[in-house]
């Protein structure tokens, strides 16, 4: 989007040399303003996208690196527990990973996610009408 205003903005206000395409002092400041405004936004995008790819290639995170030891041998993230394991081609498309272990992954396991576990293994062993339990 900024690439293409900034193109945009740069052929319509250094190519016109017509009379027809003179702009009015007006029109003047609001391209300078948007001119401003697409090169902060490429300056941070790129910013943000080179960050994230270092944190992918190193394995060590923005929060890692600030910290003031940091462990340079750590090995890089694997792919899949960033963009789950659907496949390569719905790493670009705005879908929920899908992750082989989600608790591995994320580090944590939640406590609903915990009691249907806990059920799910319960369920699978019933008792009969005396009392005992069949597997």
């Amino acid at each position: 989007g900024a690439v293409a205003a900034l193109l945009f903005f740069a052929v319509n206000y250094f190519f016109c040399a017509s009379e027809d395409c003179t702009f009015n002092s007006v029109l003047v400041q609001l391209v300078r303003v948007m001119t401003v405004i697409c090169i902060a936004t490429l300056l941070f995008t790129s910013s943000m996208l080179m960050n994230v790819t270092y944190g992918v290639i190193t394995g060590i995170g923005t929060i890692d690196r600030l910290k003031p030891a940091v462990n340079i041998d750590d090995e890089p993230i694997p792919l899949e527990d960033i963009f789950g394991m659907q496949g390569y081609w719905s790493w670009f498309l705005p879908i929920d990973p899908v992750y082989p272990d989600y608790d591995r992954v994320v580090g944590y396991s939640t406590t609903p996610r915990l009691l249907r576990e806990h059920h799910e293994q319960m369920s699978s062993v019933w008792t009969d009408s005396h009392g005992y339990s069949q597997v």
